[in-house]
């Protein structure tokens, strides 16, 4: 009878917990909520005294669009003078249009890397040739081996569209004198510049000044100068690509806004000419500059390199363990100083 009575008294207590887990293990029913919607605010402004209506920007690659070394097609989509330009029709109070003479290319044309006519090559992108993603390095596109849609490239085209509604005049490349010569126009003159001939209004004829003054801005942008001084200080100061003198810059620089100003109702922006030494070309110091094979190694950690250096160290290191106290130290700062000596390894 006793062991019945604890058999019932067990199994109450199983079926109780039982329940007890089954209730707890069921399923609240979730009341899904929409996010409440919101209405972003309609972004405004003012243009001041400014008339955006006919912005115009003037410049060389930055302007122009120009990355990756190429001029391409979404390069151009994402040019300053474009953002700026939809930054401005806020302050303007209507849509504006900012017309680009259209590269219409994918990759675009990297000059650094081609030979025309049997190498064309264009932006450069990070390509790992093994398939290993820590081994990519910048890879012009059309490439051995880089993978669609970098796997073409194209020499510039004339520009086909209406060459009076531009609004964009950046061409890469350029220096100051170039903005104001009709010969960066003219194959045959050495201030030519296709990426200028190419949508010039008449090429060898006007200049790029002249065109931007046909334009009529109310507005412009101007960003000129920087190449005169970039291309000498890339190429070391060894006068392959001089720099423009400073007398003549002030003339020339002069000459271009005086005839931009020649509208007294137009306004404009004139960027300042960053120093050049402070660009990534000056600063990138690679991780292995110096190849080391095993004779160099050899050669550097010998007695006549860090392997004297090490000597040295190792031998103050002992003097230092032997007796701390001649050096006016403690156990424990000798100790310190030990983990501070280095040693080249």
């Amino acid at each position: 009878m006793t062991i019945m009575k604890t058999f019932n008294i067990k199994s109450l207590i199983a079926i109780a917990v039982m329940a007890s887990v089954i209730v707890s293990c069921k399923q609240d029913v979730i009341t899904l909520t929409p996010p409440p919607v919101t209405t972003p605010e309609t972004p405004t402004g003012s243009k001041g005294s400014a008339d955006f209506t006919k912005y115009v920007s003037i410049g060389n690659s930055l302007t122009a669009g120009y990355q990756a070394g190429a001029l391409f097609t979404e390069g151009q989509q994402n040019s300053f003078p474009l953002i700026l330009s939809k930054q401005f029709s806020i302050a303007q109070g209507t849509t504006l249009t900012f017309n680009q003479p259209d590269i219409n290319s994918v990759n675009g044309y990297n000059s650094s890397y081609s030979s025309p006519p049997s190498v064309i090559r264009g932006r450069l992108v990070l390509f790992a040739a093994d398939g290993v993603q820590a081994h990519a390095v910048p890879t012009p596109a059309g490439a051995t081996g880089v993978p669609a849609p970098y796997n073409t490239a194209d020499l510039p085209t004339p520009y086909t569209g209406d060459k009076t509604k531009l609004n964009n005049f950046g061409v890469p490349g350029i220096i100051l004198p170039q903005f104001l010569t009709p010969d960066t126009g003219n194959p045959a003159k050495t201030a030519y510049n296709p990426l200028w001939a190419r949508f010039a209004s008449q090429p060898g004829v006007k200049s790029i000044l002249d065109d931007v003054l046909a334009a009529q801005p109310t507005f412009f942008t101007f960003d000129l100068g920087n190449n005169d001084v970039l291309g000498y200080a890339t190429t070391g100061g060894d006068g392959s690509i001089p720099i423009t003198d400073q007398t003549p810059f002030a003339t020339y620089y002069q000459t271009a806004i005086g005839a931009l100003m020649t509208n007294p109702a137009a306004k404009g922006v004139v960027s300042t000419i960053p120093y050049v030494t402070t660009i990534p070309f000056f600063l990138t110091i690679a991780y292995n500059p110096i190849p080391l094979d095993a004779a160099t190694v050899t050669q550097l950690m010998g007695p006549t390199g860090f392997g004297g250096y090490n000597q040295v160290m190792q031998g103050l290191a002992g003097a230092l363990t032997a007796n701390p106290g001649t050096f006016g130290l403690t156990s424990a700062q000798d100790h310190f100083l030990m983990e501070c000596l280095p040693q080249v390894q």
